[in-house]
């Protein structure tokens, strides 16, 4: 018995715009009825990707296969155009006309691949029902708030049943509240609709929470593939780590690798201890960061009977209500710590890190 076909699959897709490669020859696929985001910053390649899945953009090489289906691919001369695709896309601009109600924009997709007008109107109610705007046909997007108008893109794109949901950061036109609530509805619709979802952002926070998986990307390239967990607390890169979330890397060189793990010593000549699958591919003498992230460093009392601490001066303390922000200088490096919003800690002072060996990686600079 053969396995169904990924409803997406992406081999060394690549796209060029002049002498600039925006997308340069990456692959991946994305299983039935999951939710991945492509994360990363402004130009990185992330939505000229997601324009050559919807067939808006046409590539320069390699293959866009849809539920098995090659879709692109311009060695062999086929392109399949947008609307014959069966892809649904949310625009960060939403994309609505001032002339037309709501009900007539959600019924366009409809319209335009000829759908019975009673079946239109059934379709349509269900689609506004979904995304909670069932009383709202009649108003026009003046009259709509911008959570409003994102709900009506959302309806449109999901109401003629597409395979394959294409998200270009809806997010990112909303105030911050707002775009906490609509985060919850758009991880809401996904749950109950299923739909293969591929959404594009440069907001860490929205990848994590929405994501089944995260692909990073930088110049056009994937740099960290994986679950929002592995992206988080196992990054292959040091830019992975320092994209997704706040990370503190550390310069340092590898003294030695065991099987139990591996020992480095930072400039000031502190030691410490990682386990095995901290380490990146090292040889000793080899300099690496360690990475580790601020709400993993403690503050120690003493060094007595303590593994891997290292010594540092409290440079400056920002306090931010639930805890407070420290940066430490270690020797000519500094940490950033997550500490209790009481520590009684004067900027100035000695202060002792505890850096548990569990929570270090060791990367080599790619």
């Amino acid at each position: 018995m053969t396995s169904a076909p990924p409803a997406i699959e992406v081999r060394s897709l690549t796209k060029r715009f002049g002498e600039t490669t925006a997308v340069a020859g990456i692959s991946f696929s994305v299983p039935e009825g999951s939710f991945t985001t492509l994360l990363g910053p402004s130009g990185c390649g992330k939505t000229t990707t997601l324009r050559l899945l919807a067939g808006l953009e046409r590539p320069d090489g390699g293959e866009v296969s849809l539920g098995g289906r090659v879709v692109a691919a311009p060695a062999r001369g086929v392109f399949v155009p947008v609307e014959q695709r069966k892809v649904g896309v949310v625009f960060q601009s939403y994309a609505l006309w001032p002339h037309m109600n709501v009900f007539d924009h959600v019924a366009y997709p409809l319209r335009v691949r000829h759908v019975p007008s009673a079946q239109v109107a059934q379709r349509v109610r269900s689609a506004l029902e979904m995304v909670q705007l069932g009383g709202h046909t009649k108003r026009y997007p003046s009259e709509l708030s911008g959570g409003q108008q994102q709900r009506v893109a959302l309806a449109r794109a999901l109401v003629f049943d597409p395979s394959v949901l294409l998200l270009d950061e809806p997010l990112s036109n909303l105030d911050a509240a707002l775009r906490t609530e609509m985060r919850a509805e758009l991880a809401r619709l996904h749950r109950e609709t299923q739909v293969t979802s591929v959404y594009v952002t440069h907001d860490q926070s929205e990848a994590l929470a929405l994501s089944d998986r995260i692909l990073l990307m930088r110049s056009g390239e994937i740099v960290e593939d994986g679950c929002p967990t592995d992206v988080y607390e196992r990054p292959t890169t040091v830019y992975g780590a320092r994209f997704v979330g706040a990370a503190n890397c550390l310069a340092a060189s590898v003294v030695e690798i065991g099987p139990a793990g591996a020992t480095v010593r930072l400039g000031t000549g502190d030691i410490l201890h990682a386990r095995a699958d901290a380490l990146s591919t090292a040889e000793v003498g080899a300099s690496v960061s360690i990475v580790i992230r601020p709400e993993d460093v403690a503050i120690a009392e003493t060094r007595d009977g303590l593994t891997n601490v290292a010594a540092g001066i409290l440079r400056r303390s920002t306090y931010l209500g639930s805890h407070k922000e420290l940066l430490v200088g270690v020797g000519d490096q500094l940490v950033r710590v997550r500490a209790a919003k009481n520590l009684p800690i004067a900027d100035g002072g000695s202060v002792t890190l505890h850096l548990p060996a569990d929570a270090l990686r060791l990367l080599v600079e790619k």
